[in-house]
């Protein structure tokens, strides 16, 4: 269960953001985590399962997406932004089920759903599918495509929410 403060604290956030921006997009929802919370880059790799944030201490914060998520990506940056206004990355870090409860709270109020629409499980369910095809044909030529934007090694640090 999320803590009252907490929830305050995402309440007032999510209705500053869909005032300042209106958003409806995964680019709307890119624009937010650049302009808002200084995320470098928004990166689409099949590297990862659904999302994930990464605070890099030289550089930033990175948000790393399934490059097939297109349908969900709205929910998924909603998410991993969810864990940056949680504080997820700077010091409050409660048990990891209501870490993820604090940023999909924070993903369907900033997406104006109902919780219950939010169904990551699906989602994963759908991602590891297609994970399957992607680690036996093109985990070696998105690993290049990572190293050559000079970003792979932060998919392997262990700095993420």
């Amino acid at each position: 269960m999320i803590e009252p403060n907490i929830v305050e604290k995402l309440d007032i956030e999510i209705d500053r953001l869909r005032v300042k921006y209106k958003p409806k997009s995964t680019d709307d929802l890119e624009r937010i985590a650049r302009n808002e919370f200084g995320v470098v880059n928004v990166i689409k790799t099949p590297m990862v399962n659904s999302g994930r944030v990464v605070k890099d201490d030289e550089s930033g914060l990175y948000i790393f997406c399934h490059a097939e998520l297109e349908r969900y990506g709205p929910l998924v940056l909603g998410h991993e932004i969810g864990h940056i206004v949680a504080g997820h990355l700077n010091g409050h870090r409660p048990q990891a089920a209501i870490r993820e409860e604090e940023a999909d709270y924070f993903s369907a109020g900033l997406n104006d759903i109902s919780l219950h629409e939010l169904n990551f499980l699906r989602l994963r369910e759908e991602l590891r599918s297609k994970g399957i095809f992607f680690h036996l044909f093109g985990k070696r030529r998105e690993v290049k495509r990572l190293q050559q934007m000079g970003v792979y090694h932060l998919l392997t640090c262990s700095s993420e929410k």
